[in-house]
This record gives C-alpha cells, structure tokens and sequence, in this order.
C-alpha cells in the first residue's frame, strides 16, 4: 500500500511541476525600436515585466516602431507576439503594447491580449487602459505610458494567478482523495443494516399529532455579470486568437 500511495503522490507532483514551470522562449520583452525609451528606462520597464511573469505567470511585451513594414497595427502586433515566441504556458498567456511613432502627425498606440489576456484585455478593458496611458504618450512621456501599461497589466494579470492557485488546490484535493480511499479500502466495513428495529424500545414513541405552519417566501434575484471580448477577438495569421484595439494619439 506504502508504495503505491508513494507512486500516485510523485506522479502528482511531476503534474505539478509541469503545470507550473511553462516558459517562454523569449525573454527580450522589451524591444524599443523607435528609440522611445533611454537605456536606464527600458532596463526599469524589463525588470518590471519580468518581474510579472515571473510572480504573475503572465507575460507583457511592449514594442515601440516606426513603421509596420506595411502590415496594419493589430496585424504587425500580433505576428511579433506570435512569431518571437512570446507568451506564457500552451495558450501563450499575456499581452503587447504597440506603439507606431511615424510621425509627429502619425502615431498610433495598440494593445493586445492572448490566452488569459484575451479575456483579460477584452474590448472595454483596452479603451479603458487607453484612456489611461494614452495621456502621457501625447505628452511625450512615452516611459511613463509604459510603466503605466505594465502597472495595468499586473492588475489584469492576477485573475490568471488565482487560476493558477485554483488549480494547485484542486491537485492538492485529488491527493487527499487518494488517499483517504485507500486508507478507507485498508478497514473491514461494517455491514449496513437498514432495519432500525432492533434498536427501538416498544413503547417509547407516541406520535400523537402533527401539523405544518407556512410562514412566508423569500426569493433572491441575483444578476450574473458577463466578461463578453466580443468586437474585439480576432485571429491572426498564426491562427492564435486575440483581442485587440487601439487609436492614433
């Protein structure tokens, strides 16, 4: 029995450790093409997105150009997340910032969502982060727009960190379930008797009367808010499903 219980608890935790140890194969998460970022600035914003995906599970890549090579926004976005090998675990969880700086006169800011960040970065969620960060980079502060963008993003991350303790405590249950069977195969069970006779005194129950009083109802209405990513899903030519948005600032 010991030894079995012992192979059903390793074999657990190698699910565990997989579950757990998923990695991206990009770590340059922070690619400042269009020069946006000084050297101290873009090392502060790496640290502080490896910092996310280490502690989130959740990976957040933001990428300055100056030109899309003639691809449109959402399009150039999603090809460098799917193509650099960004994300974190099989669905590729996380999310991009873009921005295209052409121009004084053309500039556009893009945010994307993929795996958990396409529910987490849905439609709303990306206007409203917009909203937000889009100030800053109007001004030309374009590292307090990123840092911004990664504060948000840590936000957005913490859902996929309770999914991850969901699922550490749903494994932590199938062990105690394990074992508590095969601790409960190792007794002799008692033999159920459904007759309670031969425990009843003759004459110790006298039911006299009864009767049933209905007092009131009380019925709750509970609303069920819905997390809807609808107008802002798309695929990319990956095949990988997105949500996406953005504006020219």
């Amino acid at each position: 029995m010991i030894k079995k219980l012992t192979a059903v608890l390793i074999t657990l935790l190698i699910t565990m450790s997989l579950t757990f140890t998923a990695y991206a194969e990009n770590s340059n998460r922070i690619v400042d093409n269009a020069d946006l970022f000084t050297a101290e600035e873009e090392q502060d914003l790496l640290n502080r997105v490896n910092d996310i995906y280490e502690n989130k599970k959740f990976d957040v890549v933001i990428v300055t150009v100056k030109s899309t090579d003639g691809k449109s926004d959402q399009a150039y976005a999603d090809d460098f997340y799917d193509y650099n090998g960004y994300g974190y675990g099989s669905k590729h969880d996380g999310c991009i910032l873009l921005i295209r700086y052409t121009s004084d006169t053309d500039r556009y800011m893009h945010i994307g969502g993929t795996g958990y960040g396409e529910k987490s970065f849905n439609s709303d969620a990306i206007e409203s982060a917009l909203d937000e960060i889009i100030p800053n980079a109007q001004m030309g502060d374009f590292y307090s727009c990123a840092v911004e963008f990664t504060e948000i993003a840590a936000k957005k991350a913490n859902r996929q960190y309770g999914k991850t303790l969901a699922i550490a405590l749903i494994i932590a249950l199938i062990i105690s379930l394990v074992i508590v069977t095969m601790v409960k195969k190792s007794y002799k069970p008692v033999k159920f008797n459904r007759n309670a006779a031969p425990y009843l005194v003759d004459g110790s129950l006298i039911v006299n009367s009864s009767y049933d009083n209905f007092l009131y109802t009380n019925v709750t209405r509970t609303k069920i808010e819905s997390d809807s990513s609808s107008g802002g899903s798309h695929t990319g030519s990956s095949g990988t499903s997105h949500s996406g948005g953005g504006r020219s600032f």
